[in-house]
């Protein structure tokens, strides 16, 4: 999951791939907190999702989704591993 620019600065959706295939499986129209916990809620097969630092991703996967493993995708795992070393 990754959030995306409809027009910077002013309007984010969210893009869901699925992991394996590397398939889009949906497309959201912004990245609200009701907007995902919906889809999440929806979708009670998850055990995985692999996201981006958005801190509202991690806060609404862990409120709604609890048993869901997070990862960090390989860039911003590297970027967080850069912003430890700069420290």
């Amino acid at each position: 999951m990754d959030d995306f620019a409809w027009r910077k600065g002013y309007r984010y959706g969210i893009l869901i791939c699925d992991a394996v295939t590397h398939h889009p499986i949906d497309l959201l129209p912004d990245r609200e907190t009701a907007t995902l916990a919906q889809w999440i809620q929806g979708h009670p097969e998850l055990t995985h999702i692999t996201r981006d630092r958005y801190v509202r991703f991690q806060d609404i996967i862990t409120t709604h989704a609890p048993a869901v493993i997070q990862i960090h995708d390989r860039f911003h795992l590297i970027q967080n591993l850069w912003t430890l070393h700069d420290r």
